[in-house]
């Protein structure tokens, strides 16, 4: 569905799909309904599809991209994780072009409540914190998913974004049923029951797995070594 949004836009010249799975993009591509639900975008000549591992795969890729959309699963296992490392981000970051931007899907920014009071989730923070230590300039984002609740995302760039969120949706296109300026001003806005930790965040780092440390404690998972 992503790539079907992406594909709206008649500036986009290319798109690199990367997916682990390829009995998934099988079932995307041939699939009647899904198909039909994604307006065939798989098979969109100007979309390319790899089945790799994101990270190994980007290690040996050439080239930059002026947009990186990154949508894994939450990090609850060691595996995951380190998809969400400082080391990870220092990769993307080498791959993106001037001007260029990465989306990340970041958890829910809901945190448990403490005391009487509840802030904001650690592992989402500490993902916008690991961000910044690898040298983005970070913008976190929230909106109601109806299938997931409030779910929070990064927006994260080498340079600084000019001007206020809103302007971003000058640039929308095709039709759309719930994206307007109104909605992507307050995506850019924090409760309190969103808000950072006043407390520092450790960096998740491949070798220290902070973010599943604070994932864990927050949805009570179980900590997994696969991914």
């Amino acid at each position: 569905m992503a790539l079907r949004e992406l594909l709206r836009y008649k500036s986009l010249e290319s798109v690199t799909l990367v997916d682990l799975d390829p009995e998934m993009t099988r079932l995307c591509r041939e699939d009647e309904m899904i198909s039909r639900l994604n307006e065939k975008s798989l098979e969109d000549p100007r979309a390319t599809i790899i089945n790799a591992d994101a990270h190994k795969w980007l290690e040996e890729a050439e080239g930059y991209w002026d947009v990186v959309i990154v949508d894994f699963p939450d990090p609850r296992s060691h595996g995951l994780a380190k998809l969400y490392s400082r080391g990870m981000y220092r990769l993307i970051r080498r791959h993106l072009a001037r001007g260029g931007a990465v989306g990340i899907q970041s958890t829910s920014p809901y945190g448990p409540p403490t005391g009487s009071r509840r802030r904001g989730s650690r592992a989402y923070w500490c993902i916008a914190t690991t961000l910044e230590d690898a040298e983005f300039y970070v913008r976190p984002y929230h909106c109601h998913v109806p299938s997931f609740g409030e779910w929070g995302f990064m927006l994260a760039t080498k340079e600084p974004l000019p001007g206020p969120p809103a302007l971003f949706a000058s640039g929308l296109q095709g039709k759309l049923y719930f994206l307007n300026e109104g909605v992507m001003r307050a995506m850019f806005e924090f409760p309190e029951d969103f808000s950072r930790p006043s407390d520092p965040l450790e960096v998740n780092r491949i070798n220290t797995q902070r973010l599943l440390y604070y994932y864990a404690h927050e949805w009570g998972a179980r900590i997994g070594s696969g991914g």
